[in-house]
């Protein structure tokens, strides 16, 4: 979950009533004085309190932590969790949480603890929440407790197998949020003129390999633009889109515990979900193994999604191709604007050679 002035505004909010409560949080945990551990930890006789009130369970010790990958201050701790039946689970705490984030986690992922280890629970390609709310001892807050993964992400072992297992993950849960929300927000809107404008002024002051080239073909894309975001833009806008599709954010669910039964890939961090095209999530799988020869492992995303969709029963009409194509130019031509802060030489150079490619297809389109 990224850093936002929505959850900086919040986590400052609730530190500073938590410091009015004498619960020795240090200052908001995006401003460097605290990593959400401490509000966390501050929190934990309230979490407490609230999940014995609520649902009749006893949370055991909590070891907080601060993943690598969160930058936004919240925090995760691992605990067990003895529940009013007698079955004792391991979970995961997380707090703050994005109220996107938030809504979508519990939305899809809330399930009856005698319906636990259900088929039904395991196939779902989100985790399982036992519990969740947006207030905590009357602070206003989101928090979500919910399964726990003992593996890691699936950047770890990206093998054939996994990079499948995100693909239909990420189509299982399109199917899932379909059927969960109307797709009820306008779409998302981005100035590409802009950005590739900022582009090819960066070619002036980053180490962009063959620059002149570079401009040449910005130039070319700025001249196809008006069609291609007339394309993109009129796009069907049907889908619940990820938004954050990468092997980091992908986890293992454990086999079942009695049955053996392997687990399935599940998705992790909804906060950036979104209403889209579903070859929006697919490039966006596709765009980071720009350069990474194998990284694919020779899977193809964009039809790998499609043939997931359709088992979910979901609609792959129209010339989704085409559409893939127009958003694959539009995303290279951004590249030189942030290689300053990522990408490598290998990924630029794969970009330009993307744009050689796909130009002659898109500027007849």
């Amino acid at each position: 979950m990224g850093e936002t002035p929505e959850n900086r505004d919040l986590a400052g909010k609730v530190s500073g009533q938590v410091v009015g409560q004498g619960l020795h949080a240090t200052g908001s945990p995006f401003d460097g004085g605290c990593d959400g551990r401490s509000l966390a930890a501050g929190l934990e006789p309230t979490l407490r309190k609230t999940l014995e009130a609520e649902h009749g369970a006893e949370l055991g010790k909590i070891e907080w932590f601060k993943a690598a990958w969160q930058r936004s201050g919240s925090a995760t701790g691992f605990a067990e969790l003895l529940c009013p039946t007698g079955r004792v689970i391991e979970v995961a705490i997380k707090l703050p949480v994005q109220p996107r984030e938030h809504r979508w986690t519990t939305g899809l992922g809330t399930v009856d603890l005698a319906a636990w280890e259900s088929a039904e629970a395991r196939a779902l390609p989100v985790p399982r929440v036992f519990a969740g709310g947006t207030e905590l001892g009357g602070y206003d807050l989101a928090w979500v407790v919910m399964e726990k993964f003992h593996g890691g992400t699936a950047r770890e072992k990206f093998d054939k197998q996994e990079v499948e297992g995100l693909l239909e993950a990420a189509a299982d849960f399109q199917a899932m949020a379909r059927g969960h929300k109307p797709v009820d927000e306008p779409c998302e809107s981005r100035d590409w003129a802009g950005l590739i404008e900022k582009s090819r002024a960066s070619l002036r002051d980053t180490d962009v390999p063959q620059p002149q080239k570079w401009n040449a073909t910005l130039k070319r894309v700025q001249k196809l633009l008006p069609r291609l975001t007339e394309l993109w833009c009129g796009r069907p806008c049907t889908c619940w889109c990820h938004g954050d599709l990468h092997p980091g954010n992908a986890m293992r669910r454990d086999p079942h515990p009695e049955k053996g039964e392997p687990g399935r890939l599940v998705l992790i961090d909804l906060g950036l979900v979104h209403p889209g095209h579903w070859v929006e999530d697919a490039v966006y799988v596709e765009r980071q193994f720009w350069g990474s020869k194998d990284g694919l492992k020779g899977i193809k995303p964009v039809p790998t999604m499609s043939r997931a969709r359709k088992r979910n029963g979901l609609t792959t009409a129209g010339d989704h191709m085409t559409l893939a194509n127009v958003r694959r130019v539009l995303m290279a031509a951004c590249v030189p604007a942030y290689a300053a802060v990522e990408g490598t030489r290998a990924y630029t150079e794969s970009a330009l050679e993307l744009l050689d490619r796909l130009l002659p297809t898109v500027s007849s389109v």
